[in-house]
């Protein structure tokens, strides 16, 4: 959900040419958060994974 939203936000800015720093970052922001959280959950679900086989 979170890599089709952004991307297409994202996308569609850069497609028009519309590239404004400023306006921009909060999406850009926003696109950092989710991706180190689903990077973060991802590490957090194979060291539970690997904890409960012990």
């Amino acid at each position: 959900m979170g890599l089709a939203g952004f991307g297409a936000a994202l996308g569609v800015h850069l497609a028009i040419g519309y590239t404004d720093t400023v306006h921009l970052a909060p999406a850009n922001l926003g696109c950092l958060v989710f991706a180190s959280t689903v990077v973060r959950l991802a590490y957090e679900r194979r060291y539970a994974e690997a904890a409960a086989q012990e």
